[in-house]
């Protein structure tokens, strides 16, 4: 199973539609190989909550738990066990409306297989669920042709948000997608159907079922093994991680348990990769383990895998049919699953998922990945989820503020959250991304600047000294104990784009995204923006010298030359300078802000062009500068470009 579009309305911070709109549905690639599916966005934009609502849906509203208890009866011996809805609540705005919510699902080859198995046993599971429970379910006798060409699914769910449960339409659907529907619901009792087949019906000379494959997983920000006992019992795992637990709380150890289900298959026989083999020594020995397990696919997949992405050696302990891992790190010592690191029990984790589930054309959710991970395990981690969707297909879905999950191969995949009015929007860029955009990604990464996808507003400026100075000066406007800088200057990155000319490309590749950006520049831009000719200002410069050295006006003015460029033509060629003006302006209503006195120099009122310079200036005369009346006029018009660029 796989999303292939999703379409929320009224939930958290997602608005209410009258008519489900196309502008809003956020739609998934399905089976792209290579590429992540990646949420970014500011903090409180909405992403988290999104995959909030489609886990809890897929999870809680849409998958039954069931719970198998022999202490009950048999009658009573699989129970419904259900769990509210959590923080499902209206949007602030529409209270009295309902909540909806529409999804379009991928039937994977794992789910056919799952369903065609159902009803290859419809007979037998039917009755184990009449004999062993109070569920009122009959399996249906399905087409089996009509199954395998089921590709697509469709469920909208309708949200109770006073009794926290989610109601799913059925409303023209055909028998087969009931069917696939109810398979989803039933997934639980139909694996306490096949443990009870093979525990209590089956014959002893008789292969026992496979359990369903698994092909749903999800991970919260919070990953460890904290809570974990030392080792597990067989018979415990469904208690212990699968029933009677909401989806929270064994969130990041159902992958682990699924795992150690799958190595107690291998060790005792009954594993897919095995059973069929003939079984030489039935004694459980050390050494009959060890042989079973290195001959194990599945184990030495799992064995290179950890060796690979934290060194450790992984070990398998097995006694009285309770089953513990532990490690061997590089200097010999033993470790165990609490021993090692927060940072190796989160990617531990994830690895456990991968291996536990059956992922094969599947969802892997993980919010937040990058959690106690440095920059270089961000960008292993990376490549091991591309390398797990090129491999097998998998839908990863990741939720992250780390821009090192974004590459050049799977921007078109990148989803962007943002806010407004207290609304979620998503942004999609085109699914065509030009080589020049491509070009500037790596660009983006190489200058550590593709953290620009994660806030509201982008800034751009010519040079380090520029982005160092409106820094500076930002963070002065925002801490003014009167006025309203501080309420209004958030959100924001201020990149240095090295010249004039590149701000229209990168403008257009960020508008892809819903990131507003601008641009302020020196007086010269007025060349770029078609104002007057490279030649003209030649001509001008020519000018400027002429005329200051005429009217002896070098030795009485510590003006730099971009000052005496401007005055010039301010004198000289008034008609001009005010058409200049009047263009600048209207620059402004396009987040173009052209210097009107000069460079950023001028406006400082410092004579040396320089980083370090700048870095003085603001450090030790900043505070002069405030008083300078000759620079009045500069503040004023610095104060205008950024609070305009904050006021919208």
């Amino acid at each position: 199973m796989q999303i292939i579009s999703a379409n929320i309305s009224n939930i958290l911070s997602f608005p209410y539609q009258e008519q489900f709109s196309e502008e809003r549905k956020i739609h998934f690639d399905v089976n792209k190989k290579g590429g992540l599916n990646i949420l970014i966005g500011p903090n409180g934009s909405g992403k988290t909550n999104f995959l909030e609502i489609i886990t809890q849906l897929i999870k809680v509203g849409l998958i039954k738990d069931f719970v198998y208890t022999e202490n009950n009866g048999i009658q009573n011996s699989i129970i419904e066990n259900q769990w509210p809805l959590e923080n499902m609540i209206p949007h602030f705005s529409y209270q009295d409306k309902p909540s909806i919510v529409d999804m379009e699902f991928h039937v994977s080859e794992n789910d056919k297989e799952n369903m065609l198995f159902i009803q290859k046993k419809q007979e037998i599971f039917s009755k184990i669920i009449e004999t062993y429970s109070t569920t009122k379910y009959k399996i249906p006798v399905c087409d089996i042709e009509k199954i395998k060409n089921l590709q697509t699914l469709h469920i909208q769910f309708t949200i109770d948000t006073t009794n926290k449960t989610a109601h799913i339409s059925n409303k023209s659907k055909n028998k087969i997608e009931n069917f696939a529907i109810e398979y989803l619901i039933y997934q639980e009792l139909f694996q306490i159907a096949i443990m009870i087949y093979n525990n209590n019906i089956k014959k002893s000379d008789e292969l026992g079922r496979y359990p369903l494959k698994n092909t749903f997983g999800h991970l919260h920000n919070t990953r460890n093994f904290y809570h974990l006992k030392k080792d597990i019992a067989q018979h415990n795992l469904r208690d212990d991680f699968i029933s009677k637990k909401n989806y929270r709380e064994n969130n990041s150890l159902l992958g682990y348990a699924l795992c150690i289900k799958k190595l107690h298959n291998i060790i005792t026989h009954t594993s897919e990769e095995n059973r069929d083999q003939k079984e030489d020594n039935y004694k459980l020995t050390e050494e009959n383990i060890e042989k079973k397990l290195e001959n194990s696919l599945f184990y030495t997949s799992l064995k290179k895998s950890i060796k690979k992405y934290l060194n450790l050696e992984l070990k398998v302990s097995y006694k009285n049919e309770h089953i513990e891992l532990y490690f061997i790190n590089t200097t010999g010592q033993e470790q165990t699953l609490h021993s090692i690191s927060n940072g190796e029990q989160s990617l531990l984790i994830i690895l456990l998922t991968i291996y536990g589930f059956d992922l094969k054309d599947g969802i892997l959710i993980i919010d937040e990945p990058e959690l106690h991970f440095h920059p270089q395990m961000q960008r292993r981690l990376a490549k091991m989820l591309e390398k797990l969707n090129h491999n097998i297909g998998t839908q990863c879905i990741i939720s992250t503020y780390s821009p090192i999950f974004i590459d050049e191969k799977n921007i078109t995949n990148v989803y962007r959250f943002s806010k407004k009015s207290g609304e979620t929007q998503v942004r999609i860029p085109d699914k065509t991304i030009g080589h020049d955009e491509s070009s500037l990604i790596q660009i983006l990464k190489f200058e550590n600047a593709a953290k620009i996808f994660f806030v509201d507003k982008i800034i751009m400026v010519e040079g380090e000294i520029d982005a160092y100075f409106f820094e500076h000066y930002l963070q002065y406007l925002h801490n003014l104990p009167q006025g309203k800088g501080k309420e209004v200057i958030t959100n924001y990155e201020i990149i240095n784009i090295n010249g004039k000319g590149s701000y229209k490309k990168r403008s257009a590749f960020l508008k892809k995204f819903g990131i507003e950006s601008y641009f302020i520049g020196d007086w010269d831009n007025i060349v770029d923006y078609g104002f007057i000719s490279q030649q003209d200002l030649n001509f001008y410069y020519k000018q400027a010298k002429t005329f200051y050295h005429t009217h002896k006006k070098d030795k009485e003015t510590t003006d730099r030359y971009y000052a005496k460029l401007v005055n010039a033509v301010k004198y000289l060629y008034p008609n001009k300078y005010s058409s200049i003006l009047e263009k600048i302006d209207f620059l402004y209503t396009k987040n173009v802000f052209i210097l009107k006195k000069g460079d950023i120099e001028t406006y400082l009122g410092i004579q040396s062009k320089g980083l370090e310079e700048t870095i003085a200036f603001c450090h030790n005369f900043f505070d002069v500068r405030l008083q300078n009346k000759n620079l009045a006029e500069h503040r004023k018009e610095l104060d205008h470009i950024l609070f305009t660029i904050f006021s919208q």
